[in-house]
């Protein structure tokens, strides 16, 4: 009988001692495996942190790269003229100085921090353009942000000539590419009834091109929605784009003047008459889709290109200058005595597709021999581009 108490109260020590020793062993494991699993995803938050940094340069890489293509297409932002020609010299010089510029104040959106995805942000930017060397460096940190972690990249991205790679500009030459309609985002644009209505906002759609101000200036993209018939002594000042639906009609009063300058492109959708004695300056691409007829001492001064319908009238001592090509729809007219249509790019005549203006086609004659060909052009070779390099900077905590 004590025999068998003996071996009862054994049997059950030993099952507690199991019990115990499975229980510490449970644990630890437990343990273990906690910590691993904390390790799995700190490791796992900090890889899509430094995925999310990664993204960020690539944003950044691409909005740069499109703000210097955007650059290099409107030559009117650096081309200088001196007595009446491109100063090739100061036309690179400013190109460089106005590119540092662009690649610097390049703006990069981002999105709000999402506790699923996280978020990039960008830091510590600064900007290198040395005066003698063949670069412009922009030197940011992209962050990437989750809940629980952050990695960040310093990333250099480089801008540089478009050429061999011996550091020299290519030639300039003429860019036989026919000028583009500006984009205008209607949708965007609020609408108002007349020009002295426009304010601050990027953009506006105009009903009537009626200004009670004079001078009249804005900074806003303008898309006139009619015709414009500016009044006599009538000074006007687009500083971006100017869209005009219908045609436009410069009046004038003795020999006072009426200006219309353009800092940006003109598009005109239909007629364009200048009465004697006014002035159109337009720094971008000009382009007028009917009829033109300018009247005598009248001026025009183009920086970009220019596309024409029908140049129908040019009366005596009118002076139109060109800077770039002119592409021509239907022959020139007549250009009356002391008068100068002058284009310092190629001349293009529609043909069932543009072709070079042929010194045996129609009006060819008209046109002032002096000025063909002697516009030197930025050419691709001339302007830069984004290297893909960014030589990443990984920083550890």
């Amino acid at each position: 009988m004590k025999l068998m108490k003996s071996e009862n109260g054994g049997a059950l020590i030993t099952v507690l001692l199991i019990l115990v020793i499975f229980t510490i062993l449970g644990v630890g494991l437990l343990a273990l495996n906690l910590s691993a699993a904390k390790q799995f995803n700190k490791k796992g938050e900090n890889l899509q942190a430094r995925h999310l940094a990664e993204m960020g340069v690539i944003h950044y890489q691409t909005e740069v790269a499109s703000a210097v293509e955007e650059y290099n297409a409107d030559k009117s932002l650096y081309t200088k003229y001196k007595d009446g020609k491109i100063d090739k010299e100061a036309t690179r010089r400013q190109y460089r100085e106005g590119l540092c510029g662009v690649v610097s104040s390049t703006q990069v959106d981002v999105n709000e921090f999402n506790s699923e995805i996280g978020q990039y942000l960008f830091m510590g930017k600064s900007m290198n353009c040395p005066d003698k060397e063949d670069f412009v460096e922009l030197t940011f940190t992209s962050e990437g942000l989750t809940e629980k972690a952050s990695r960040a990249i310093e990333a250099r991205i480089r801008v540089v000539p478009n050429n061999s790679g011996d550091g020299s500009p290519g030639d300039l030459i003429p860019d036989a590419t026919p000028p583009e309609q500006p984009r205008f985002m209607d949708n965007e644009a609020p609408q108002v009834t007349y020009l002295h209505e426009v304010e601050n906002l990027p953009a506006y759609r105009v009903v009537y091109g009626i200004t009670n101000k004079n001078p009249f200036s804005t900074n806003s993209n303008v898309k006139l929605l009619g015709a414009v018939d500016m009044a006599a002594n009538s000074v006007w000042t687009f500083k971006k784009n100017l869209l005009i639906a219908g045609s436009a009609s410069m009046k004038t009063q003795g020999i006072n003047k009426t200006n219309l300058t353009v800092n940006g492109d003109l598009f005109i959708g239909g007629a364009i008459h200048m009465a004697n004695h006014n002035e159109l300056n337009v720094d971008g691409n000009l382009f007028i889709m009917g009829n033109s007829k300018f009247g005598t001492d009248s001026i025009v001064n183009v920086g970009g290109n220019a596309l024409f319908d029908l140049v129908e009238e040019v009366e005596p001592h009118v002076n139109i200058t060109i800077q770039q090509n002119a592409f021509f729809k239907k022959p020139l007219s007549r250009v009356k005595n002391n008068s100068s249509f002058c284009v310092r790019g190629d001349i293009f005549l529609w043909n069932n597709g543009w072709a070079p203006y042929l010194t045996d086609d129609e009006g060819y004659r008209w046109f002032d021999k002096e000025c063909l060909g002697t516009s030197p052009i930025v050419s691709e070779d001339e302007e830069w581009i984004v290297l893909p390099e960014v030589n990443p900077d990984y920083k550890v905590d």
